[in-house]
């Protein structure tokens, strides 16, 4: 479970730090969903994050991530906003 808590808190440091980057710097020109990817891809490379989850290896939190909140989160995009 700390291994969990430690990747969704990492996960959410990102997104936090790139949203105060995409407020008040030059980098509001590639967009918040961008930015994150690109960090978060700089994090994992570095090692502080595992890079994915396998049969082998498995991370509980990105299967939670990709198995309930990614679908969730696409669905939300393309409802229309009013």
């Amino acid at each position: 479970m700390t291994e969990s808590a430690y990747i969704i808190g990492v996960l959410s440091a990102i997104v936090f730090v790139t949203e105060i980057l995409i407020r008040r710097t030059v980098l509001k020109h590639f967009g918040t969903a961008l930015l994150v990817i690109l960090v978060t891809a700089v994090v994992a490379n570095m090692g502080l994050l595992p890079t994915g989850s396998s049969a082998a290896n498995p991370v509980p939190a990105y299967d939670y991530i990709f198995s309930t909140i990614a679908p969730l989160a696409i669905f939300w995009l393309l409802l229309p906003s009013t």
